[in-house]
Order: structure tokens, then C-alpha cells, then sequence
């Protein structure tokens, strides 16, 4: 039992770790558990919380959606559920919270010393009826239905909302100047403490010692925090599309990283429809393109949510094609379940398919929110247009078509991947000092908890003037600067930075929350640019890039392990080898990464191999991959399952 008691100390540290509120507890609503952002949310102390129920906290007037809440929950219908709620303060006062809920069962050992509960493992598997959860093991243990709850504050959200609501219904204009530094100001304050919540989530996935019941809580309040990002750039795209400011941000990013992050952020909704997710990928594809990545992002994503919502069973995905510079992306449905009453007896008899036109698009998007709405819109800033299709009898197809020029066509030391888990410092003989100037004290927190174990030295200033001081006493290697700042801002810094002959060495990496400050960074003086909420890996990366470091791993490079694997004493199963290759050869990269854990659990012997085939599945390298395996095929020492 002291074990228990020290992983439960472990993880209430954990918890108190992270930057949106967290609540475990029962399906009656009772709280068992909750971290320090909630206590401090609500104005409450530590351990108050315990004694109460969410019930007690909720505004009135929610209560009713609350109630149907806990009875889908009890009934096991639902397992996940979002909804924006009221809450009362232990002050009186109300906040605006944005929960999400997860419901999971608990494996409990019951010390009946204390008295008290501590959770030890947890499976996802809905029940029904939910009385058959309680069943005692060995007469200490107790399988309980539990849930966890991210809790967002969007106070500050809610009543922007509701000032624009009334502005507009008062019919009022703001100067397209003052409307411009509006949403610029809007956008960092909103993107501000994503930053903390996405940044602190991918330092916690990197910790070796959390148990895959912590692990699965820091993936929900990443997705949560993500999810969220996507609805403030839907919200800012909006208003900017309406005054005509939206602009494309063209910069070279690597596809097959960008193809991944689509995938993996749709996949959890795919499951929880129990959606199967496909996509079709040309074996060659370039490596680093030319073009604006998240305006790509949004359309694609906007348009995922959209088939998602229509359908209710089969798959959906999409399909690549590629012509020169053109990109032909297509989002489509097979076997679909749930149609639009648009497009219901649209096709007579003998025809294959029909295409929609604009009148038809616009009443479809008018039925269906706003999603198709902002894709279509973005995909004409982007000399584009979004084309419907329905198949017969394989349902819904979104189609557009991009250009996007060819940067790489072969890896280089510019767009070779880093592998974050593996990173543990800078190689013997390096170092490098790094000055983090920004008036928001997480992002300092964040930049100097993700260098710092990495034998970076690194310093910290709160505004521009310590900033430029802070840079002539410590002659910094590279500086990470914040746009927007009070007094002196960002591009200030800059100007007055390179008056500085000792300076001139200096590379500066300006990041902020608008997308629009890259190109007036770069023209001052800057090297780079980051957009916040700051991903990790691209932070190192351009590090790497910019600096020349060699990074220090704690297992061995890719590029060793096809030497290391064929060194192996004893070969690879045949059969599976040969699953590998034929999951490779006709694209199924969801099958391949999700048999690779399966031989690397099965075959410890071969970790190597398993995660070799991994990183080239996830990085969309499917030629790569067949040339990897075809070597053990049809080999004379390979052993049989």
C-alpha cells in the first residue's frame, strides 16, 4: 500500500502540473479527485473540493443539461461529451467553463486502514447495465465507473462573443485599421494560454515514468487544447474573410509531418464513432513543399469534421493525388450511413455521380454550419474552389485542388525527422546559450523547462528593454523573442539589437500567436519564425537547423538500424515480415503502425526493427519502408510463428 501512495503522490504532482483544470470522479457527480489550476479556478483550497459534489458547482440554469449528462453516462449510451457549462465561484461569482468528459472504468484497492480509495489501473469499455461495473476482486479490490474532465475557463471567450453578437446587431464598424489591431490583440490573448496548456502537455508525453493511465489523461488535454485552437482560428479566419484581411502565409513545411498531424487528430473522433479511417498516398511524394500549411490544415480539418458528422457507419478518409505542383485532395465516404436530405434521390437511374454547383455547395453549407463555409472561402483566397461529389453507392466526396511547389524531393539535413522521445541533450563538446524574452511568464516557463534538460543554458527577461540589456551582458547564442510586448515590442528589440556590432552573431527566432507578424519579423532583422501555441519539435528543429547541433539520443540514429538489424542472430518471423510488406505495398500506413506494436510487443528481440518500421510508416516514407523489408523476404534462417 505504500507504493500505492507514492503513485498517487506522483500523480497528484502530475496533475498539479498542468495548466486547465481537472476533476476525477464518480458517475453520481461526486469529486474524488482534482488538481490545483481547478482549486484556484473556483477560489477554493486544497481538498475543499473533495466534499463536494460538481452538482453543488454548477450555475443553476445548467443543471438540467448536467442531469442528461450523468444519465447518458450511467446508462452507458455516451462515454465522451463536450459542453460548455456556468460555474459558481466559492466567491459568488460566475465563470464561463468549457468541459470535457471522458468516461472510463477503475480498477480500485480499497485501504481500509485510511479508508480511503486509490485508483490503480483502467480499461475504456463501455458497459451496459452499468451495475454489472461493481464487483469486488479478492474482497479488497472494487472495478468502479469513474470520469475525468478537463475544465477550460472561456470567460473571456463568452463575453466576446456576446460583445460581438451585440455589435453587430447595433449594426457597428470598426476602422479597418482599429479592426486589424483588434484581432491581433484578441489572438495572442486567446493563444496565450493555449501555449502553456499544448506546450506543458508534449513535455509531460515525454516522461518515461507515467503510467498509461496518466499517459491517456495528458492525450485528453492535448486533443481538448487542440480541438480548441482549431475553434479560435475558425472564430479569427471568420472575421478576417468578412473585412478582407485574411492573407496567405506561404513558408516550406515537410508533408509527410503535415499528412501525419491530420490523421492523428482525426483519428480519435473516427473511433469514437467507430469510423474506420482510410487514406491513399503516392508511394514518391515530395518531402518539403511551398505553401500556407495551416490555412491547408484548417480546410482539410474543417472538412474532416464535416464528414464525420454525416456519417454513422463505414469509413471515411482521403486520397492524394500529384501533378507537378498540383495537389488533388479528396475527402470522401464509403459506405455511408447518415446523408444530407440534399443530396437524397439526386442521382437517376444509370448515372455514377454528380457534381454540385455553387448554389447547391452554399445551401449544403447553410444546412450543415460552418465548417464548409470557411473551407470554401479559404480555398478562393487560395485560387481554388471546393467541389461536392456524390458516388453512387460509396456516398459523399469533397474535392479541391492546391499548388504547391516542389522545395525537396529527397530528405536532407534540413527536413530529417526528430524523433523527441530519444533527444536527451547536445552532444559532447557543444553548448549554447539561449535568451527567452517574453512578458508571459509561462512561455518563459515552458521555453527554459524544454531546453534546460537538454544542457541548454539558458536566461530569461520579462520585457523588451531587460531583453536587449539581458542580450548585451550574456551574448547569447540565439534569442527566442515574443512579438507583443508592452513598452518596448518585439520588432523594437530587433531594430535596436542589430545596432550592436558584438551582436551580429546572434540568431533571433521571433514567435507570436498571429501568423501575420512572420513577414514583418523577417523583414526587421529576424532569422525565423514560430507561431504560437510553439510545437516542440519544430522549436528544436529550427534550433538544429540554424545553430548546426548534433543532438544526443538515448537509443540508436535510424540510420543504424537496418546495419543492426541484419547483425541479428536470430531472423524476423516470415509471416510476419510478410503481413509488413503487404500492408506497405498497397498503402495501409494505420495497419502497419498498429501491427508494429504488435511485433514489437510479441518479438522484444527485434525493438529495433519495430520501431524503424514505425518511424517510416509515420513519416508517410512507404518506399522506403518496402525497401527496408524486402531483404528479409523468402531469407533461408527466417523462423515461423
Amino acid at each position: 500500500m505504500a507504493s500505492i501512495s507514492i503513485c498517487r503522490c506522483s500523480f497528484q504532482e502530475c496533475l498539479d502540473l498542468v495548466q486547465v483544470g481537472v476533476v476525477l470522479g464518480d458517475l453520481k457527480g461526486h469529486i474524488l479527485q482534482t488538481n490545483r489550476k481547478f482549486e484556484q479556478l473556483l477560489g477554493y483550497g486544497p481538498h475543499e473540493l473533495n466534499r463536494l459534489s460538481l452538482e453543488q458547482l454548477i450555475y443553476p440554469e445548467d443543471l438540467e443539461a448536467y442531469h442528461t449528462l450523468l444519465t447518458l453516462l450511467q446508462t452507458g449510451s455516451q462515454t465522451t461529451h463536450q459542453q460548455e457549462q456556468r460555474y459558481q465561484c466559492k466567491g459568488g461569482q460566475i465563470i464561463w467553463v468549457q468541459i470535457n468528459i471522458e468516461f472510463f472504468q477503475s480498477i480500485c484497492c480499497i485501504d481500509r486502514r485510511l479508508k480511503k480509495t486509490f485508483c490503480c489501473s483502467w480499461s475504456r469499455s463501455s458497459v451496459s447495465p452499468i451495475k454489472s461495473l461493481f464487483r469486488v476482486q479478492k474482497k479488497r479490490n472494487l472495478c468502479v465507473p469513474m470520469f475525468v474532465a478537463t475544465i477550460v475557463d472561456i470567460t473571456e471567450r463568452k463575453h466576446l462573443e456576446m460583445a460581438l453578437a451585440k455589435s453587430e446587431a447595433q449594426s457597428c464598424t470598426l476602422p479597418y485599421s482599429s479592426h486589424s489591431e483588434f484581432l491581433s490583440n484578441i489572438s495572442h490573448e486567446l493563444k496565450t494560454p493555449l501555449n502553456g496548456i499544448l506546450g506543458f502537455s508534449q513535455l509531460l508525453k515525454r516522461d518515461q515514468m507515467l503510467t498509461s493511465l496518466q499517459r491517456e489523461y495528458v492525450q485528453i488535454i492535448e486533443q481538448s487544447g487542440e480541438h480548441l485552437l482549431l475553434l479560435i482560428n475558425d472564430l479569427l479566419t471568420i472575421s478576417k474573410i468578412e473585412t478582407g484581411e485574411l492573407k496567405l502565409q506561404a513558408a516550406e513545411f515537410e508533408l509527410g509531418v503535415f499528412l501525419k498531424d491530420i490523421v492523428n487528430m482525426n483519428q480519435i473522433q473516427c473511433q469514437q464513432k467507430g469510423l474506420e479511417l482510410f487514406y491513399e498516398i503516392p508511394t514518391v511524394a515530395p518531402t518539403v513543399v511551398m505553401g500556407d500549411a495551416n490555412r491547408l490544415r484548417q480546410v482539410l480539418m474543417n472538412l474532416f469534421s464535416n464528414m464525420i458528422k454525416l456519417t454513422e457507419q463505414g469509413a471515411i478518409g482521403w486520397v492524394i493525388s500529384i501533378q507537378d505542383k498540383r495537389f488533388y485532395f479528396q475527402v470522401k465516404q464509403r459506405l455511408s450511413g447518415l446523408e444530407s436530405t440534399l443530396f437524397k434521390s439526386t442521382l437517376s437511374s444509370g448515372e455514377d455521380s454528380v457534381v454540385f454547383g455553387v448554389k447547391a455547395i452554399q445551401e449544403w453549407a447553410r444546412q450543415n454550419g460552418l465548417n464548409l463555409t470557411i473551407s470554401q472561402r479559404l480555398l478562393t483566397v487560395m485560387e481554388s474552389e471546393l467541389v461536392i461529389r456524390k458516388i453512387s453507392s460509396h456516398g459523399i466526396c469533397f474535392e479541391f485542388m492546391v499548388n504547391l511547389p516542389v522545395v525537396y524531393h529527397h530528405s536532407s539535413s534540413f527536413n530529417s525527422p526528430i524523433h523527441l522521445g530519444r533527444i536527451v541533450g547536445l552532444k559532447q563538446g557543444q553548448s549554447c546559450r539561449v535568451l527567452v524574452i517574453d512578458d508571459e511568464v509561462v512561455n518563459r516557463t515552458l521555453l527554459t523547462s524544454v531546453l534546460t534538460p537538454l544542457n541548454f543554458i539558458v536566461y530569461q527577461a520579462e520585457d523588451g528593454q531587460s531583453g536587449l540589456e539581458a542580450a548585451l551582458t550574456y551574448l547569447p547564442d540565439v534569442v527566442l523573442l515574443d512579438i507583443l510586448m508592452p513598452k518596448l515590442n518585439g520588432l523594437e528589440v530587433v531594430k535596436k539589437m542589430c545596432t550592436y556590432k558584438e551582436l551580429a552573431h546572434m540568431i533571433i527566432i521571433a514567435n507570436s500567436a498571429t501568423p501575420q507578424h512572420r513577414s514583418a519579423s523577417l523583414d526587421c532583422g529576424c532569422h525565423d519564425f514560430l507561431t504560437k501555441p510553439i510545437v516542440i519539435e519544430q522549436l528544436l528543429k529550427k534550433l538544429q537547423v540554424h545553430l548546426k547541433l548534433d543532438w544526443l539520443c538515448e537509443t540508436v540514429s535510424p540510420k543504424s538500424v537496418p546495419r543492426e538489424i541484419s547483425e541479428f542472430l536470430e531472423r524476423p518471423p516470415a509471416t510476419v515480415i510478410a503481413r509488413f510488406h503487404q500492408l506497405a505495398l498497397i498503402g495501409n500506413i494505420i495497419e502497419v503502425i498498429e501491427y508494429s506494436h504488435y511485433f514489437e510487443q510479441s518479438y522484444p528481440q527485434f525493438l529495433a526493427l519495430a520501431i524503424e518500421i514505425r518511424r517510416l510508416a509515420e513519416s508517410f516514407q512507404l518506399k522506403q519502408l518496402i525497401q527496408l523489408i524486402e531483404p528479409f523476404l523468402d531469407h533461408d534462417h527466417c523462423s515461423q510463428s
